[in-house]
């Protein structure tokens, strides 16, 4: 908005004043008034801007950019974490699940590739195995 440059005769400097800053909010309630529709009607570019500001944000910190690489060797390591490290087994736990000190242990159901509710008949027969009968669950093994 230009500022008028001549003298408004008869106000006051405050009055003046007074009415540019309302002039001013004015405008500015328009731009903001005219912001979310705006936004509806241009959805597909600030969509594909948000994409390539978080693309560049990714490569800055794949890059070692803005203090990644400090702050996580900030953090404190807790155990051997590493390629060199081997997996140590979990404690057993000392307190029972509850119910299981009257029905004795429970066993973990094994992994199965056979439809809930298939009969052996259908499916040719043949005998299952069951994990609490100490039969292994099928699955390949990495060799």
């Amino acid at each position: 908005m230009p500022w008028p440059r001549r003298p408004i005769v008869g106000i006051g400097p405050v009055e003046r004043l007074l009415e540019r800053l309302g002039h001013a909010f004015g405008g500015l309630l328009d731009i903001l008034w005219a912001l979310p529709a705006a936004g509806r009607l241009n959805r597909m570019p600030l969509a594909s801007l948000a994409v390539l500001a978080l693309a560049g944000l990714a490569f800055a910190v794949s890059s070692g950019g803005l203090g990644v690489p400090a702050a996580a060797r900030a953090v404190p390591v807790i155990g051997d974490v590493g390629p060199v490290a081997e997996p140590t087994s979990a404690p057993a736990p000392t307190a029972t699940p509850i119910g299981s000190s009257l029905l004795g242990p429970i066993a973990t159901p094994g992994i199965t590739f056979q439809p809930v509710g298939e009969s052996s008949a259908a499916s040719g027969g043949g005998e299952r195995s069951s994990p609490s009968a100490g039969g292994e669950a099928s699955s390949p093994s990495p060799r």
